[in-house]
């Protein structure tokens, strides 16, 4: 939610629209990593988990490049400030899936404590 400041940046009062969001938005990335990787831990059997997050990082951080590709194609067509917004509502419609996602009350699977 934060990242939708950015697109108010302008040249004369930029740093406080810039800096504060990517903080807010790189301390959210820690977060998501820390959890999603204790999650994985929690459901996952030993035997599997080099697997998962080999599989979890390529989809988490593989699409980087893409996403680069995607955002420059865009931003030639429809221009910076707009790209920026449509990036941070993108964002922020992925944080809503995730929290109204039945996600949150995931619990290891029977069959998987007997691993443990």
């Amino acid at each position: 939610m934060p990242l939708l400041f950015l697109p108010l940046a302008m040249p004369e009062r930029a740093v406080p629209f810039l800096l504060g969001p990517l903080l807010v938005d790189a301390f959210a990335i820690v977060l998501f990593n820390v959890s999603g990787i204790s999650d994985a831990r929690t459901v996952v059997p030993e035997r599997l988990l080099r697997r998962t997050t080999a599989s979890r990082r390529f989809v988490v951080w593989g699409t980087v490049p893409i996403d680069s590709v995607a955002g420059g194609a865009v931003a030639s067509v429809i221009g910076l400030r707009e790209t920026n917004l449509v990036g941070a509502i993108d964002s922020t419609v992925g944080f809503l899936f995730l929290l109204l996602s039945p996600f949150r009350s995931m619990r290891p699977a029977p069959a998987l404590e007997a691993d443990a």
